[in-house]
């Protein structure tokens, strides 16, 4: 089942590509750390992953992929996700160098033994370097949105990622 999940979210990604071919298009990729969380009754356990990403942009669609590892616990995933976005320009001095955009969207990890699937909700600053080259910091909230878990149980995870991307 969760491999039909990915395989629709890559075709969703590539048929994509061709109906934002005409808005600007970005590409880049950095760092992130995320804390995930599952509350229990009577308490939480939490663990922390570092890790890298990629991101290609089309102005209001985000796609990012990414490989996390959790020292804490010895364990690795792959991620992807798909976020749609709403860039808004901020005018400074009459140079528009840097964008705020609002996002949500789907957030896919892949364990090595399943998958946890998020819905995500965040907000991204872009700072323009120069007319190509930007710096992007983005923090995401997410609601665990897979098998239901038992009753008392819940997940979330929050992720702070900051990269640098280039317009293509």
């Amino acid at each position: 089942m969760n491999n039909k999940i990915f395989l629709v979210l890559v075709i969703a990604v590539l048929v994509s590509g061709g109906a934002f071919a005409q808005f600007d298009l970005s590409a880049g990729g950095g760092v992130y750390y995320n804390e995930r969380a599952i509350n229990v009754p009577g308490g939480k356990i939490s663990n922390s992953v570092v890790g890298l990403f990629g991101f290609f942009d089309a102005t209001y669609v985000e796609v990012s992929f990414g490989y996390g590892y959790n020292l804490e616990y010895d364990y690795s995933y792959r991620n992807l996700a798909l976020l749609g976005k709403f860039p808004i320009d901020i005018i400074i001095d009459n140079i528009a160098n840097l964008k705020i955009f609002p996002l949500a969207g789907i957030n896919m990890m892949l364990l090595s033994n399943g998958s946890d699937l998020y819905f995500d909700v965040g907000v991204g600053v872009d700072y323009s370097i120069s007319s190509d080259l930007f710096l992007r910091f983005v923090g995401t909230y997410g609601f665990y949105i897979d098998e239901p878990l038992p009753a008392g149980y819940n997940a979330n995870i929050f992720t702070i990622r900051f990269g640098i991307g280039v317009k293509i």
